[in-house]
C-alpha cells in the first residue's frame, strides 16, 4: 500500500538526506510527481532550465511526456551537477557511462537515512 508523507515527514526525511545526488533524486521524485524509475533514466538533456520542465522518456505507460520542474528542485539538481559533472545520464551509476538504477538508488538512500539516525 502506498504511503502519502504530509509536508513535516517529508521534511525530516529530505533534511536528513546528506548525500547530494540522493537528495536531487529524492527533489525531483517529490516536486515533479515521477516514479524513481523515470528519475534515474533522465539525461541531462532531458532537464530544461529555462522552460522549467522534465522531458520524461518513456514514462509510464510507455509515452513520452513533459512534467513541471520546481526552482527548489533545480537549484538541487545544479548544485549536484557542479559536484558530479554528469554528461549524458543526469545519475550516473557505478560506471560514468551507465545511469543510476533503481534498486541501487534505494539501497544507497536507505544506508544514507539509516546513518542520519
Amino acid at each position: 500500500m502506498l504511503e502519502i508523507l504530509n509536508k513535516d515527514e517529508l521534511g525530516r526525511i529530505l533534511s536528513n538526506v546528506e548525500n547530494i545526488k540522493h537528495k536531487a533524486i529524492l527533489y525531483l521524485v517529490y516536486s515533479s510527481g515521477l516514479r524513481v524509475e523515470s528519475v534515474v533514466i533522465l539525461k541531462t538533456c532531458d532537464i530544461n532550465e529555462d522552460k522549467k520542465i522534465i522531458h520524461v522518456v518513456q514514462g509510464k505507460g510507455r509515452k513520452d511526456r513533459y512534467t513541471l520542474l520546481s526552482q527548489v528542485a533545480l537549484d538541487i539538481v545544479n548544485i549536484y551537477k557542479q559536484i558530479y559533472e554528469p554528461e549524458d545520464w543526469l545519475f550516473l551509476g557505478g560506471k560514468k557511462e551507465i545511469s543510476l538504477r533503481k534498486d541501487q538508488y534505494k539501497k544507497y538512500l536507505r544506508e544514507d537515512v539509516i546513518k542520519r539516525r
